[in-house]
């Protein structure tokens, strides 16, 4: 009894390292194309976010012959679903996140939040995508910018102090020397929009795309401005902020600032401890992914300004300058328009 036990026990053991050895053997492509990766995304469905990872789900067989899932967990600006997929969820490559990256990525990290349980520089960043400008929306019953500089109490609106739109919201007030302050705990930005059409918010600053089709549907006005420094040539007809205003050296530095921490550009990342040669394949598939013809049409018809990839390097470079900002003057304008309760 005893001998044909010890078979079993030695016969199991040599099934266990043949598997262990044949999983090794696999290939990324092998892996990827057999097991499908669930891309949690950190906002309701509808969101800018949620579209764009719904088109890269889409498009994700064409290039890896796998299936890719979509899961949304807002709250939080998307620390919620970050917490998850950090915490929760094995390190084996089948998770991915997408978010705006200074929502739950980059602010959370400069400011050591308490609610977020990872370290954002040490994720496994896969690519930036649908990197667009911010456009300023305001409720109808302002006209002029005048309009605006005369109102006492304006209220602008956001998901989170964390936010990219609300950073966007800091410089526009600023700079414009306007009166007001922010309103936050909207679960996503269309949240916002509809409020200032219904005239809960006097204004916000959203991603253009987003604040177009807000428009046609006649729920606010068309975008007044965008939050840049010279005419987009994907939109040569939409004025700038600095068409309005001569800037400081001082608003100036307060401008180049915001402009880099709220980078509209929504950041899919995994876990840290995912096999290198993984995290490498999807990379790779996401760059497949946006020259492939069909999404680049399919794209045009939900970002008005074309995919905006971040990619490799030019990634990477992204990503380190930022986790190296110095936010001492952003949370000084934090704590002036939009103060923790």
């Amino acid at each position: 009894m005893k001998k044909l036990l010890s078979v079993a026990l030695a016969f199991a053991c040599v099934l266990a390292m043949a598997t262990s050895s044949l999983a090794a053997a696999e290939s990324p492509a092998e892996f990827y194309k057999k097991n499908k990766i669930t891309l949690v995304v950190g906002s309701k469905p509808g969101g800018g976010s949620d579209i764009g990872g719904r088109l890269i789900a889409k498009f994700w067989n064409d290039v890896t012959g796998g299936e890719m899932l979509i899961k949304n967990m807002s709250g939080a600006s998307g620390i919620v679903g970050m917490n998850y997929v950090t915490n929760s969820a094995k390190a084996d490559g089948l998770t991915m996140f997408m978010q705006m990256f200074g929502d739950c990525y980059l602010m959370s990290y400069l400011t050591k939040n308490p609610a977020s349980r990872y370290d954002s520089t040490k994720l496994n960043y896969i690519a930036g995508c649908y990197i667009e400008p911010w456009a300023v929306v305001v409720n109808e019953k302002f006209k002029t910018l005048d309009d605006l500089k005369k109102a006492k109490k304006l209220r602008l609106g956001g998901m989170s102090r964390n936010s990219s739109g609300v950073f966007s919201s800091l410089a526009l007030l600023s700079i414009l020397d306007l009166q007001g302050n922010i309103v936050t705990g909207y679960q996503s930005m269309a949240e916002a929009i509809l409020a200032v059409g219904k005239g809960e918010l006097d204004l916000v600053v959203t991603p253009l795309t987003l604040a177009m089709q807000q428009a046609s549907q006649g729920i606010v006005p068309q975008p007044w401005f965008l939050m840049l420094d010279k005419r987009d040539p994907a939109e040569p007809d939409m004025p700038v902020l600095t068409e309005f205003v001569d800037m400081t050296p001082e608003q100036r530095k307060v401008f180049d600032e915001m402009s880099f921490m709220s980078t509209s550009v929504r950041m899919a990342a995994m876990r840290e401890g995912v096999d290198p040669e993984r995290v490498k394949y999807v990379r790779e598939a996401f760059a497949r992914i946006e020259q492939l013809p069909a999404f680049r049409e399919a794209v045009s018809k939900i970002n008005r300004t074309g995919p905006g990839f971040l990619l490799g390097q030019d990634l990477d470079k992204f990503v380190s300058d930022c986790f190296a900002l110095d936010i001492t003057s952003i949370e000084k304008l934090l704590n002036t328009y939009c103060p923790l309760k």
